[in-house]
């Protein structure tokens, strides 16, 4: 389901997406509003949803989406994603746990997860998530980085946390702090 005002722009995601072996848009529609009269009709996969629209944005459309369709998993993690970075960490675990609910192999759920519950002092559960991210997906890099932080600044356990430091360097990842972190142990 491809939703924008813009028909130009709705025309050329549709063409996109239809180019791909497999892939075939069942609705292409103007507004938040016939998006959700739509949904259970149609019943997509996926939904590309332009977060301004005059009649309904997409920010608005989305939970009323969700609450229609609830197993478009890459919707919820968008959705809690966004209330993470609203800084509402109720909300985005509600929407993390949920894109669980239907893929409990979803590492980087389970990273957001950590970080969720780090800001919200569920120091337990943030270990737990942050574990099972790595677990699940051993080449991702910023779950190293993050467990990484999560020992050294909650658990004051520098040696683990320059075991995920030296994973995350040698998956890729970059970082100012953690070189000088990993230099200064190397002394």
């Amino acid at each position: 389901m491809v939703v924008d005002d813009a028909v130009v722009v709705r025309g050329l995601i549709a063409r996109w997406v239809e180019s791909e072996p497999g892939l075939e848009v069942v609705a292409a529609l103007r507004s938040g509003r016939e998006a959700i009269a739509q949904i259970e009709h149609v019943d997509p996969d996926v939904v590309i949803l332009d977060v301004d629209m005059p009649d309904m944005d997409g920010i608005t459309a989305l939970p009323r989406l969700l609450a229609a369709k609830p197993d478009l998993v890459d919707a919820h993690f968008n959705l809690g994603f966004i209330f993470r970075s609203q800084n509402k960490p109720s909300e985005a675990e509600r929407e993390f746990l949920e894109v669980l609910r239907y893929r409990p192999e979803y590492a980087e759920a389970h990273m957001n997860l950590g970080v969720i519950y780090t800001s919200m002092n569920k120091l337990e559960e943030a270990e737990q998530e942050y574990e099972k991210a790595v677990d699940l997906k051993p080449d991702y890099a910023e779950a190293h980085y993050n467990l990484g932080v999560f020992y050294e600044l909650h658990r004051k356990d520098m040696p683990r946390a320059l075991a995920q430091y030296h994973k995350y360097r040698n998956l890729g990842g970059r970082d100012d702090r953690v070189e000088r972190i990993i230099g200064t142990a190397g002394r």
